[in-house]
């Protein structure tokens, strides 16, 4: 998926929680039930899966997720039709990890106070696990009576957005009385498609020890830093930049030598389209 419609899909998210609520008391009773099971919930076991079809572009990927409150958390992420590229997202209390098997390298970056790192905290069903007070049916949730997915029988309520993407959200609250999966309905410009995001087979209170949760990177992995990656490769203040040759609109062509003659500086914008 690209970034443009990650970003969609986390504003959804986002949106989705809290809010003005409304007079419908099948949603309020929907989220306050949801709400009082994960307040009183120290641990959650599942598994997830999230899908995308957006115009012509399919994928998504399944996970094993063990999560402690108040920010201990260990995911195991599957890229949807990928063999050997486990990316595992583990947070020790202190620490946020990224760890990308295959590749033999590690990212590390400081671990929230509250949740996980990494993009599947941002998903309503995960994010509530940690902050109960943040599902709460918000202004224009209605209940859409109830729906049957996978053989389950699930209470839907729905909410529709008047910011991007415009397409109506569904929560999926199942028999276990907590909110199960999510739909998003994704316009962006011509392209239509849908994003769901299901936590199945939930498990509450299951003990796990917190040595669940530590981790110790490999002596033959690498920490993988971008910024200094990206510092790296930059030019040094006071080193010329690499020249380039362009094709003019009105014919012939634009070097940056000849841009550069009798001036101080040459600032360049990059546009593109998609």
């Amino acid at each position: 998926m690209r970034p443009t419609l990650r970003a969609a899909l986390v504003g959804a998210v986002l949106l989705a929680l809290g809010g003005a609520a409304m007079a419908d008391p099948k949603s309020d009773a929907l989220f306050q039930a949801a709400r009082e099971k994960l307040a009183s919930a120290h641990t959650l076991e599942a598994e997830v899966v999230e899908t995308f079809t957006i115009g012509d572009q399919k994928g998504g990927f399944t996970a094993t997720v063990r999560l402690m409150k108040p920010n201990l958390g260990r995911v195991v992420l599957k890229p949807q039709g990928a063999e050997s590229s486990d990316t595992t997202m583990i947070s020790d209390g202190k620490n946020f990890y990224l760890v990308m098997t295959a590749a033999k390298r590690y990212r590390k970056m400081p671990a929230p106070p509250k949740g996980v790192g990494g993009p599947i905290g941002y998903f309503a069903p995960v994010k509530a696990f940690f902050e109960p007070e943040v599902l709460t049916a918000g202004a224009e949730h209605r209940h859409a009576g109830t729906k049957e997915v996978d053989g389950k029988s699930y209470d839907v309520v729905q909410f529709t957005s008047a910011q991007p993407p415009e397409g109506p959200t569904r929560y999926y609250f199942g028999a276990s009385g907590l909110l199960e999966g999510m739909e998003v309905d994704i316009k962006e410009g011509a392209r239509t498609g849908t994003v769901s995001f299901w936590v199945k087979n939930p498990r509450l209170d299951a003990a796990l020890p917190e040595k669940e949760f530590a981790y110790t990177p490999p002596a033959d992995f690498t920490l993988d830093d971008p910024v200094a990656r990206l510092e790296g490769s930059l030019l040094k203040v006071g080193t010329n930049a690499p020249d380039f040759r362009l094709p003019q609109p009105d014919g012939g062509a634009l070097t940056l030598a000849s841009a550069r003659k009798g001036k101080k500086a040459v600032l360049i914008n990059f546009w593109f389209y998609t």
